[in-house]
């Protein structure tokens, strides 16, 4: 058994878990007159209490794994995608879809007047294109690690081309917070901002490992965390911009989260430059 394996399945779970408690709560945890939180409601308390015991499991679970940082091998020997393709091109594909439909939506809507409080016509492309082009741009690293060794003494994809989705994940949690942060329950909006933070973080972590700075451990803790808070923000309905993105990051990172090959060993000599061919 790959020493993934465990780590990926208590994260399947664990998204699984956040997702009916989120569900729950958006059903009865808040009040319809108020919009808040309903007091007493052990609702209130569970979804928060249960994200912290699964983050603190997931972190014990992460600490476990064999590392070494930096590891010398290439892309696609840290990433053994043969058996996790279908997860990591759906992700990709949802991304698309994310950033196509925003700006197909943009485009349709521009005839008409802005509405109060909205965002500008020009941003709202620009953050589609974004994750549109990000997600184009991820493929060829997942089709490049899908071939493995096959690829040796092929024109690999460029590095650069991963640090486009931390980018567009950025700037969309900029524009999530500028919307919703005037929202007085905070609650409300924090799942979506939490996702998309970890998101940034873990798809800037996956570039390091292009550069060769990769750090598997941190990588599968904040692997994890985005399939969880992406699954539990898959709740509030937010519209099919937003589902897709976030089921297309759950997807993506599970994928790789299952494919991550750590390197337990400490190299010197001949291993070293074994390893790095």
């Amino acid at each position: 058994m790959k020493n993934t394996t465990a780590l990926t399945v208590f994260t399947a779970v664990g998204g699984a878990a956040a997702l009916i408690l989120r569900l729950a709560q958006e059903r009865i945890g808040f009040s319809a007159e108020t919009g808040l939180l309903v007091p007493g409601s052990p609702l209130t308390w569970l979804l928060p209490v249960s994200l912290i015991a699964l983050g603190a499991a997931l972190f014990f679970l992460a600490r476990c794994l064999p590392s070494r940082h930096p590891d010398p091998r290439a892309f696609e020997d840290i990433f053994s995608i043969q058996g996790s393709a279908t997860l990591l091109l759906c992700g990709v594909a949802l991304l698309i879809l994310s950033g196509a439909v925003e700006v197909l939506s943009v485009l349709a809507d521009s005839a008409g007047p802005l509405p109060a409080g909205a965002l500008p016509s020009a941003v709202l492309l620009l953050s589609g294109g974004l994750t549109a082009l990000a997600g184009l741009c991820l493929l060829p690293h997942v089709l490049s690690a899908s071939r493995g060794r096959r690829s040796r003494g092929r024109r690999t994809a460029p590095p650069a081309l991963l640090l486009l989705a931390p980018a567009a994940m950025v700037f969309r949690l900029v524009l999530v917070y500028r919307t919703r942060s005037s929202n007085p329950t905070l609650s409300a909006y924090a799942l979506e901002i939490l996702a998309l933070s970890f998101a940034s973080l873990a798809f800037f972590q996956l570039a390091s490992f292009a550069f060769g700075d990769g750090n598997p451990r941190v990588f599968s803790f904040l692997s994890g965390g985005t399939v969880i808070l992406c699954a539990a923000s898959l709740a509030d309905g937010l519209g099919l911009v937003e589902n897709a993105l976030f089921g297309g990051c759950a997807f993506f990172f599970l994928g790789l989260l299952y494919s991550l090959q750590p390197l337990s060993v400490r190299l010197r000599g001949d291993a070293y430059e074994e390893a790095k061919r």
